[in-house]
């Protein structure tokens, strides 16, 4: 066994399913995303693909969004937002953030954030 596999094994699932090589879904305007409704120990995603954050019991996504009768937090961003080397959703920055509010994170490890700012 690796070093790597030894102090972070959670990694085997997201390579499995969660990089380029692995399980992803080709998707007009994306190129690709990460595969819907996947359930494991490490990762968890809704129908669109998106992963779940946690708050105490209660899960919350970008697809299921309206299990929250309150105010609901957005989190953008890359690999960073989605939780790559998380070793379970409870884990990830969103999940962390939900103290008060819900937060829910449409970051994705198969995206490049576009740069340019919006302008009014």
């Amino acid at each position: 066994m690796t070093a790597r596999m030894t102090l972070t094994p959670q990694m085997a699932e997201y390579e499995q399913k969660f990089t380029d090589g692995g399980e992803v879904r080709w998707l007009p305007y994306l190129m690709y995303f990460h595969p819907t409704d996947h359930r494991s120990f490490v990762v968890n995603t809704d129908s669109a693909g998106f992963r779940y954050s946690e708050s105490l019991t209660t899960r919350y996504s970008v697809a299921d969004g309206g299990q929250s009768s309150g105010p609901v937090r957005l989190l953008a961003g890359s690999s960073t937002v989605f939780g790559i080397g998380a070793s379970a959703d409870s884990q990830t920055l969103a999940s962390r953030l939900t103290q008060n509010d819900p937060v829910v994170s449409t970051g994705s490890t198969l995206a490049v954030a576009v740069s340019t700012p919006l302008k009014n």
